[in-house]
């Protein structure tokens, strides 16, 4: 069922740029149509509208559609289709369709019959813990599955912090699927979490938060009652709580647990702000329509969604450890906040975790997309990208005590919740620059599959609902590249053998791309995969007020470096695609890629244009139109003497009665050496000493290019002042060192063929074998001498072995074994305890290691602290690192 359809869609979507298609011929499945397509479109008698909003900002009319299938007028699973207007012309129609479809049966279980089965299976009521059970509410609607023709029921199960969805067949009751709903984040003036101030009247964006006069004070509420934000007094109650209250007006100061109040009800105000200013989106009102049921959002139950309801201090075990997470309850349709955990702030106090939050909402009311595989990746990324671009609009002081990593000078930044960890040094959710070091893919060859899940269709927790926090990296990635430039953060360069690290991205305005994205989710349809995403956006960029070449290359280019670039587009008449994604370019220099087309079976002339942005000449050659198959046209690019550096786009337009198609390339001109050094040697936990008295040190180095990336780099080391010999391995690299003076440096190449050397790092190496320490108490020496000399022991409680050395880094060496005990080392008497116990006597290793010590003298103190059955604790000498 859905599961597998997602996977199907993949394959099927389609974009038509510009073709005169009328609603007779509409596909069936995804599709994306701009130019004459859209305007021809007519809609369809069995599509019934559902929505429609403005964007001032951008002058658009959005209009939605769901299709019902007759004779029975059932619901259409998956089947929305979103026209985009500019007075009264049409520019984009996408989303999905089945044309002629019908519900020719009827199904054979009641609405009641289909509650009772769900209850009872997989997902259900059944799976609630006992504590939440109780206070679960469910609801069922019908819906048809295009694919199979077959009508299911979609059972919603709501309790707190728990929304579970689930298909049951109308026919025979069985269950086809499973997921869940609630996104898990997880990871007058009030002074908020944080102790910043906050002006709960006004600020810079002019929110309409006010506080309200009242018999029983002042309440956490706006004066026309649409902002609202509750306090659950540790409860897991969702609904029914009581509104914030203060008797002085003075909220966060003389009653701290106000505190969290004050977040979420400010941070609400101004992403609501954010939606209406920077993308012309009226969340409380545009969404504010009651659908004739069965309408894809259930309007009404609760007010959905006139007013903007918060619920702080929320524990899904009251009693328990405090709830940390936050989400968005999509039945109920409040934003809820936990307290955090033990290194965590309340969730509220994070801006981009309430606009997150509320960003599901916004999702929820214009594409609904289902929470589970590629649509529910895409719901997270949706709030994880409009999250981000809402801190970098809203700009927070540095006064509001936000978390600044080293180097980082203003608030905003490309992490998720990083303003919740109580520490510097604590966790993140999720990074849009660098997914994977947040555990996510930022490719899409790299996406998680659950392995698979533990029953046909179940999406679970268990399973991130078959990776939506996971796979969400891969369109944030592309997102952040779209407005910063660059390559994929996992590549080095162009010759890093990964799939697509030869694409580089130029940069567009944060305005732009942030307008793009809304632009192209909003038309998407509730099932959509990332290939219609991508779709969608590179429709909207195409599509004024965008459709510069940035714009366009920027977002074809964005896509492909995350692994989804043309073979999204299967367009049946022709295409064109470049044999180079990115040309590599030094100031004056020249450089190619060659224009291919695939015709198909289209036989009608094709005409191109050539269009730049940046210092170089491009030219084509041949020049003519209308080449064949086999044969290419050279694009070439000469950049202009002196050329700035930079990333700069290429667009190739090939155009034949009325159908319009693209090629993005761009050119990057660098003529800066790369970025190298070595930044460290140290001592490598619990490594060997050779025969010889040598020990591995793990030698740390970089070698980075922001513009046309590393070609090659090499750590190279130079042992005593000799020459220099190219040390194998990537960073960091070990080599292993004798006694003596070690030099080591990095040599590297950019794609332009810059080259770079770094300074070197000085280190020599000191071996002190045990005969160099200073005893107390009982120790004895191996008669039989082993690999780097003898060794002393000793079984005494308190003695003590000493060395005093000079020097920044220090190792013990020792054996560990099934009767060695325990230590106490000391460095300047700062004591480490250390355990030598192992299932099996080892090599002689680094027993314990102390890194960074100041330049200058330094004393290592070993003494024993034996323990019954594991007495002995062995000395076999001392390495030290000097600069």
């Amino acid at each position: 069922m859905r599961p597998i359809l997602a996977v199907l869609l993949a394959l099927s979507a389609t974009v038509v740029p510009a073709t005169s298609v009328a609603a007779a011929s509409l596909p069936s499945g995804h599709f994306t149509w701009t130019g004459s397509a859209a305007a021809s479109f007519a809609v369809p008698s069995d599509l019934r509208l559902t929505s429609s909003w403005h964007s001032s900002k951008l002058n658009l009319d959005y209009v939605r559609y769901q299709q019902f299938a007759a004779p029975f007028g059932t619901y259409v699973d998956g089947a929305q289709v979103t026209v985009v207007r500019r007075d009264n012309e049409q520019l984009i129609v996408g989303g999905a369709y089945y044309p002629g479809l019908r519900s020719v049966r009827a199904p054979l279980l009641s609405v009641t019959e289909a509650l009772k089965i769900a209850a009872d299976a997989r997902g259900g009521l059944i799976d609630l813990p006992d504590l939440i059970r109780g206070l679960a509410t469910q609801r069922a609607n019908l819906r048809l599955d295009p694919e199979t023709d077959r009508p299911f029921f979609l059972v919603a199960t709501a309790a707190p912090a728990n929304n579970r969805y689930q298909q049951i067949d109308a026919l025979s009751g069985e269950l086809l699927a499973t997921w869940g709903g609630v996104d898990q984040i997880t990871a007058g003036q009030g002074v908020g979490v944080k102790g910043d101030t906050k002006n709960l009247d006004s600020h810079p964006f002019n929110t309409i938060v006010d506080l309200t006069k009242n018999a029983g004070g002042w309440k956490l509420q706006s004066t026309d009652d649409k902002f609202i934000t509750y306090d659950a007094l540790g409860g897991n109650s969702v609904t029914g709580n009581q509104v914030i209250s203060d008797a002085d007006n003075k909220w966060g100061t003389d009653t701290p647990r106000e505190a969290a109040g004050v977040d979420a009800q400010y941070y609400a105000a101004l992403t609501v702000q954010f939606y209406q200013q920077k993308l012309g989106y009226d969340w409380i009102n545009d969404c504010a329509v009651d659908l004739a049921p069965p309408a894809p959002q259930p309007h009404g139950t609760y007010g959905w969604p006139y007013k903007v309801r918060s619920v702080v201090h929320f524990d899904y075990s009251p009693g328990g450890n405090p709830y940390d997470n936050a989400f968005w309850d999509q039945e109920k349709f409040y934003m809820v906040y936990g307290d955090g955990g033990a290194t965590d702030r309340p969730l509220s106090a994070g801006q981009d975790v309430v606009s997150h939050e509320l960003s599901h909402a916004v999702t929820q009311c214009t594409n609904n997309l289902i929470y589970e595989w590629e649509s529910g990746a895409l719901n997270e990324s949706f709030s994880d990208i409009m999250a981000t671009a809402a801190e970098f609009t809203l700009e927070e002081p540095l006064s509001s005590n936000c978390r600044l990593a080293p180097g980082q000078t203003r608030c905003a930044d490309w992490l998720l919740g990083e303003d919740l960890a109580t520490s510097a040094s604590g966790a993140v959710i999720r990074s849009l620059a660098d997914p994977e070091a947040e555990g996510q893919p930022s490719h899409y060859a790299e996406r998680y599959h659950p392995n698979p899940p533990t029953q046909p269709g179940d999406c679970t927790g268990s399973n991130d609902e078959c990776g939506v926090h996971t796979n969400s990296g891969i369109p944030n990635h592309a997102f952040y590249l779209l407005v910063n430039g660059g390559r994929n953060a996992r590549c080095s360069g162009p010759t890093d053998p990964q799939a697509d690290c030869d694409v580089v991205v130029p940069p567009t305005s944060l305005e732009n791309a942030m307008q793009i994205w809304f632009s192209g989710f909003v038309t998407l349809s509730d099932d959509a995969t990332m290939c219609d995403a991508r779709n969608a956006t590179v429709a909207a960029a195409e599509t004024a007020p965008f459709g510069s070449v940035t714009d366009i290359v920027a977002t074809r280019l964005a896509w492909q470096a995350v692994g989804l670039g043309d073979q999204c587009d299967l367009s049946t008449d022709f295409k064109i695609s470049l044999s180079d994604p990115t040309i590599e370019l030094a100031p004056d220099a020249s450089g190619q890629t060659v224009l291919s087309l695939d015709r198909g079976s289209y036989d009608d002339p094709v005409s191109y244009t050539v269009d730049k942005v940046g210092p170089a000449t491009v030219t084509r050659n041949p020049t003519s139109n209308g080449v064949s198959n086999s044969a290419g046209t050279t694009v070439t690019v000469d950049a202009d003497v002196g050329a700035t550096d930079g990333i700069y786009p290429v667009l190739v337009t090939a155009t034949s009665t009325g159908d319009t198609h693209y090629a993005a390339a761009s050119f990057v001109i660098d003529a800066e050496a790369p970025l190298v050094s070595v930044s460290s040697a140290r001592f490598l936990a619990m490594s060997s000493v050779t025969i010889g008295g040598a020990i591995p040190l793990g030698v740390t180095w970089s070698a980075t290019d922001a513009q046309s990336g590393i070609a090659s780099a090499q750590l190279e080391h130079s042992p005593n002042g000799s020459g220099w010999v190219a040390v194998p391995g990537t960073s960091p690299t070990q080599y292993v060192a004798t006694a003596g003076p070690h030099q080591f440096h990095v040599v590297a190449s950019d794609a332009v063929g810059n080259d770079a050397t770094s300074s070197a790092l000085v280190r020599t190496l000191t071996g002190f074998q045990e005969t160099a320490l200073t005893y107390t108490g009982a120790w004895s020496t191996n008669t039989t001498a082993t690999a780097w000399g003898t060794t002393k022991y000793s079984k005494q409680v308190r003695a003590t072995a000493t060395l005093t050395f000079t020097g920044t880094d220090v190792v013990w060496i020792a054996q560990r074994g099934p009767k060695r005990g325990v230590a106490n080392v000391f460095i300047d008497g700062v004591k480490t305890h250390v355990d030598l116990y192992s299932t099996s006597l080892s090599e002689r290793r680094v027993a314990f290691i102390a890194s960074g010590l100041s330049a200058g003298q330094h004393t290592i103190k070993i003494k024993v602290k034996a323990t019954s059955g594991r007495p002995r604790v062995d000395v076999d000498g001392v390495f030290v690192l000097n600069p």
